[in-house]
C-alpha cells in the first residue's frame, strides 16, 4: 500500500449519500468527516457569506420585499402593467427547502405568481444564462488544497444540473485555497450574464463525479485528511 493510501486510512466518514471515492475511508478512522447534503448554511445566510467574501449575488429576500425591489424602476407605472411585468417578465427562484442543494427544494415561477402563492417565502431574482430554453453555470470546486474551474449545462432545463446536459472540467488551478472559507470540501456556483458573474450556491458536500478517473478515491480522501487533521488534533 503507498503512503498516500495509508494516509487516507485514518479518516472515517459520516454521510447521508454516496460517492465514488468512499471505499478511501476507514470505518475506524480516528478523524470524522461529516460530508450531510442538508448540512450548512441556510440560503439567506448563504447569500449574505457570498456577498461578505466580495462576490455579486442576485437580488434576495422574502418574495413580497423582493417583488418590491425588483419593481423599483416602474412604481409610477398603472397597476395593471406593473401586474403584467410581473407575470410575463420577471422570474424567481422560490426556496421551499433553504437547506437543499443539487437543484432540490427550489421552484421558479413568475414574480406575480410568487407574490399571489409565496409572499413570506424566501427567494432570490432569476437571472437567465442562455436565451430561451437551458442554462449553463460554472462551478469552482475545492478539494483540500486543490481547486478546479467546470462548467455545467443543461438543454432543456432552468438548471444547470438538470434535465439533458453534461459537466465538463475547465481547468485545475494551483493548489492553494481561500482563507476566508475553512471547509475541507467546498464548492460555490456562478451563473454568467454578460460580462457580470453572479454567485448563486456555497455547497460544502458537492458530489465529485466529474473528478471519476481524474483523481484516485486515496487522493481524494488524502487531500480531505490533511486539511481537517490539525482542526481535529
Amino acid at each position: 500500500m503507498r503512503r498516500s493510501e495509508q494516509a487516507a486510512k485514518t479518516l472515517q466518514l459520516k454521510s447521508d449519500f454516496r460517492d465514488w471515492y468512499d471505499c478511501a475511508f476507514d470505518l475506524q478512522g480516528q478523524m470524522v468527516f461529516e460530508r450531510l447534503s442538508t448540512a450548512g448554511m441556510s440560503r439567506r445566510q448563504m447569500f449574505a457569506f457570498l456577498q461578505k467574501l466580495g462576490l455579486r449575488t442576485p437580488r434576495h429576500g422574502l418574495v413580497e420585499d423582493l417583488v418590491s425591489a425588483l419593481t423599483h424602476d416602474c412604481e409610477d407605472w398603472p397597476k395593471d402593467l406593473q401586474r403584467r411585468f410581473l407575470d410575463q417578465a420577471v422570474d424567481v427562484v422560490i426556496y421551499h427547502d433553504e437547506q437543499a442543494h443539487c437543484g432540490e427544494g427550489k421552484q421558479k415561477i413568475s414574480a406575480g405568481k410568487a407574490l399571489d402563492l409565496y409572499p413570506d417565502t424566501y427567494a432570490s431574482e432569476f437571472i437567465p444564462s442562455v436565451a430561451g430554453r437551458g442554462s449553463v453555470s460554472l462551478r469552482y470546486l475545492q478539494v483540500g488544497q486543490r481547486r478546479w474551474w467546470l462548467r455545467y449545462w443543461s438543454q432543456d432545463d432552468w438548471r444547470s444540473n438538470a434535465g439533458e446536459g453534461d459537466c465538463e472540467i475547465l481547468c485545475e488551478e494551483k493548489p492553494g485555497r481561500p482563507h476566508e472559507i475553512n471547509d475541507p470540501l467546498f464548492a460555490v456556483d456562478f451563473i454568467r450574464a454578460g460580462k457580470k458573474l453572479y454567485a448563486i450556491d456555497f455547497n460544502i458536500a458537492p458530489g465529485l463525479a466529474p473528478l471519476n478517473g481524474l483523481l484516485l478515491p486515496s487522493e481524494v480522501v488524502s487531500q480531505i485528511s490533511s486539511f481537517i487533521q490539525p482542526l481535529q488534533q
